[in-house]
């Protein structure tokens, strides 16, 4: 097993994190332990709603792309690509 050097500060973090999860502790360290999970989920929120947001982005282009090369197929070939709304199957 080897020795991994942690500072105080990061000890009384565990710490203050453990004793919240488990009710106990002072009011105070349970306060800051909510808070700072409260912030890594805040945190790892707003990374997900940028990816998001950006695959939203991407899924636009493509679309815009997809509706272009119809429109260029159909003046091209003079043919009907879309389906009509009162069309049969």
């Amino acid at each position: 097993m080897q020795l991994v050097p942690v500072s105080v500060r990061q000890m009384y973090h565990w710490i203050a994190i453990f004793e919240a999860e488990n009710g106990k502790g002072s009011p105070r360290r349970i306060m800051e332990a909510k808070k700072s999970k409260e912030q890594e989920e805040m945190e790892s929120l707003k990374s997900r709603i940028s990816e998001l947001e950006e695959s939203l982005r991407l899924e636009r282009l493509r679309n815009r792309l997809n509706e272009k090369i119809i429109d260029i197929a159909e003046a091209r070939w003079h043919i009907e690509i879309r389906k009509k709304a009162g069309t049969k199957r």
